[in-house]
């Protein structure tokens, strides 16, 4: 996936990873040597709190490359809704790009009782 928008479905319960290859807007790698990433997921713009943070592992810094991901038990404590998220970048304590943003769905187990 190349950054910019895009909308995400999950699943209460489970498991949700995506990579992402970071670019310029001359479509060349981003390096992300010495980059903080912060993946937030919250209720709607304006809000505040949040509903879960994503992890990420930096794969190949000199190639953009990240590796996003929401665990099993992440994902089942978070309520059905139809959220926002943003995926930014900071070096040090300052901001430093926003590399992708969208819409999350979240949808309940369909094997879920209750």
């Amino acid at each position: 996936m190349l950054t910019g928008t895009f909308n995400i479905t999950i699943y209460q319960g489970q498991s949700w990873c995506e990579d992402l290859y970071v670019q310029d807007s001359n479509g060349s790698p981003v390096n992300l040597s010495g980059l903080t990433i912060s993946g937030i997921i919250k209720q709607g713009y304006g809000v505040s709190g949040h509903l879960s943070f994503m992890d990420y592992e930096i794969v190949a810094a000199n190639t953009g490359h990240l590796h996003l991901s929401l665990s099993a038990t992440g994902t089942a404590s978070m309520p059905a809704t139809q959220g926002v998220y943003s995926v930014r970048a900071f070096s040090g304590e300052s901001f430093f790009d926003e590399y992708l943003k969208g819409y999350i769905n979240i949808y309940p187990d369909v094997f879920s009782i209750g």
